[in-house]
C-alpha cells in the first residue's frame, strides 16, 4: 500500500519527468568548484545592503530577491509562491522580464509544470545528495534548497547573507509577503532551522565549508564572521 509520503513523492517525479526544463540544461555537478558561493536570504539584517558588492561572484537569490537583484541563480520551492509572482499584476512582469536563471525542485501538485524555471528532482531523503539527479530534500523551507543547491554545484566555501532565523522589527529585507507579521515568521523560523542543524556536521565532513555572515544570526551551528571580512 502506498504511503501519502510515497504518493506525494510519486507525483512529484511524473512532474519531474514531463518537467519542459531541467536544471542539467544549465548546470551540472561541480560546475562551480573552486569558487566560492553567496546564498542570498530573505532576513531583515540585509536592509540597506549593497548588492552590488556581489556583482562579480557566483550568487543564488532565494524567492522574491529577484525584484531587487539579479543573482546567478534564483532558486523557490514552494509552488504557492510560483502562483504569486506569476499571477499579481505587481510581481508578473518583473518575475517574467527577469533574466537569472530560475531553478526549484518539482512540484507536488498533479500536473503541475514550470513552464520558465529549471526543475530539480525532489527527494525525501533526509541526508545530503551527493549529485544533482539524486534530487533534493529542501525539507520545509528554499534556504535550506539553495544551500543543497551551491554545495551540488561543488561552490566552496558558501556564505550565507540574510539567514538571521529570527525577526525583530521586520519579516525580511524586502517587502515580505501578505498577511505575515514577525510572531508569526519567528514561529516559522524557529522550524527553518531544522534542516540546517541535522546536516550541518554532514556538511563539514564532506569538507564543504559554510559561513553565516550575519553574527547575530539565530542559526549557530555554522562558524560566523562579518560581511565586510569576506567582501
Amino acid at each position: 500500500m502506498t504511503t501519502a509520503k510515497e504518493e506525494v513523492l510519486n507525483r512529484a517525479n511524473l512532474n519531474y519527468s514531463n518537467s519542459p526544463k531541467r536544471i542539467r540544461d544549465i548546470v551540472s555537478d561541480g560546475c562551480w568548484k573552486g569558487h566560492r558561493c553567496f546564498i542570498v536570504g530573505g532576513g531583515e539584517s540585509l536592509k540597506g545592503f549593497n548588492f552590488s558588492s556581489l556583482d562579480r561572484e557566483l550568487t543564488i537569490g532565494i524567492n522574491k530577491s529577484f525584484i531587487y537583484y539579479d543573482s546567478s541563480l534564483l532558486f523557490f520551492s514552494d509552488s504557492e509562491f510560483y502562483r504569486m509572482v506569476t499571477q499579481d499584476p505587481s510581481l508578473s512582469d518583473l518575475w517574467f522580464r527577469c533574466k537569472t536563471p530560475k531553478t526549484t525542485v518539482a512540484p507536488m501538485e498533479i500536473g503541475r509544470t514550470y513552464q520558465d524555471s529549471y526543475v530539480i528532482r525532489r527527494s525525501n531523503e533526509l541526508e545530503v545528495p551527493y549529485g544533482l539527479e539524486d534530487g533534493i530534500n529542501v525539507w520545509n523551507n528554499s534556504g535550506f534548497g539553495a544551500l543543497v543547491l551551491a554545495y551540488l554545484l561543488g561552490a566552496n566555501p558558501i556564505y550565507l547573507l540574510g539567514f538571521d532565523m529570527k525577526c525583530v522589527q521586520a519579516t525580511h529585507w524586502h517587502c515580505g509577503y501578505k498577511g505575515q507579521t514577525v510572531e508569526g515568521q519567528n514561529q516559522r523560523l524557529h522550524s527553518f532551522m531544522m534542516p540546517f542543524l541535522f546536516n550541518a556536521e554532514e556538511f563539514k565532513r564532506r569538507g564543504t565549508h559554510i559561513v553565516n555572515l550575519n553574527p547575530d544570526s539565530a542559526l549557530t551551528c555554522f562558524h560566523k564572521t562579518t560581511v565586510n571580512k569576506v567582501l
